[in-house]
């Protein structure tokens, strides 16, 4: 399992931006995902650390908006 972690950590850095923000949606869900790698990784590959730290941001938020939609969905359907 930490080869499949560490192999999805190195493709969503590989991305970049976008990549980032989709680590940092999975983290904001119900997903057991570090964001934090992949942020730090990028900064310290030369990105802008505030394009980070938006893109960083969206995703978290979209993240966690995602999940409370989905559960007041559910509650409604049961």
């Amino acid at each position: 399992m930490d080869a499949f972690i560490d192999s999805t950590i190195q493709l969503l850095i590989e991305w970049g931006l976008p990549g980032l923000f989709i680590s940092a949606l999975l983290a904001g869900s119900i997903v057991p995902f570090s964001s934090e790698l992949v942020l730090v990784a990028l900064v310290k590959l030369g990105l802008p650390p505030t394009a980070c730290l938006i893109s960083a941001a969206l995703g978290n938020t979209v993240g966690g908006i995602r999940e409370t939609v989905f559960s007041k969905v559910r509650r409604f359907s049961i």
